[in-house]
């Protein structure tokens, strides 16, 4: 026998939101994407045609519909929280080097498997060499924005700036002795432990 608990009844008066599909947009920056895109928009009105209905929904969902589409074919959804300092061609090598290792999965024979492997090898180096690189230009960029900050005497944007340079500090924990003394040593802090 079963009996109902009240954490098995959903008694929620919110509303569940509709998950939308978030395109990436970022793409758009690129100027042979952004051609793509608009060819394909203008493509789409064409084979709607002009309609010259009244219905004001009618007419925005046909427009929705036509930059969704639009969107989903050229640009794709955005996968993840991409990282500022990446560039697009970074991005582009990573979806390479991706598909070179679903490769190296897919493939039975030995032989293609170690070529795969090896492509993937290559192709890993140039993704963090283009990382490591993308990542200087970006501090490298952010360090000329403090500068300019610190000339301006702008310390909200400084501090902002100082933040995002150097990352997340970790919280470190402080052990101290029996007479509430911090302990630097790491052998004492040990000896604490141990006592604890």
């Amino acid at each position: 026998m079963h009996f109902l608990k009240d954490k098995d009844i959903n008694t929620s008066t919110k509303r569940k939101r509709k998950e939308r599909t978030i395109f990436d947009i970022k793409k758009l920056r690129d100027p042979c994407v952004k051609e793509v895109f608009w060819l394909e928009v203008s493509n789409q009105f064409q084979v709607l045609g002009t309609d010259d209905s009244d219905d004001i929904k009618e007419m925005w969902d046909q427009f929705k519909e036509v930059y969704s589409k639009g969107a989903k074919k050229v640009l794709g959804e955005k996968r993840r929280v991409k990282s500022d300092w990446l560039s697009g061609k970074t991005y582009k090598e990573i979806e390479e080097r991706r598909g070179l290792k679903a490769k190296i999965g897919c493939t039975w024979s030995a032989h293609m498997k170690e070529r795969a492997a090896a492509a993937h090898a290559v192709k890993d180096k140039e993704v963090k060499a283009s990382s490591r690189a993308d990542k200087q230009r970006w501090l490298n960029d952010l360090a000329e924005e403090a500068e300019t900050a610190a000339r301006n005497n702008c310390s909200g944007d400084l501090y902002q700036l100082t933040r995002e340079i150097a990352g997340q500090g970790r919280n470190m924990t402080t052990i101290k002795d029996k007479e509430d003394k911090r302990l630097v040593n790491e052998d004492k802090v040990l000896e604490r432990w141990r006592e604890h």
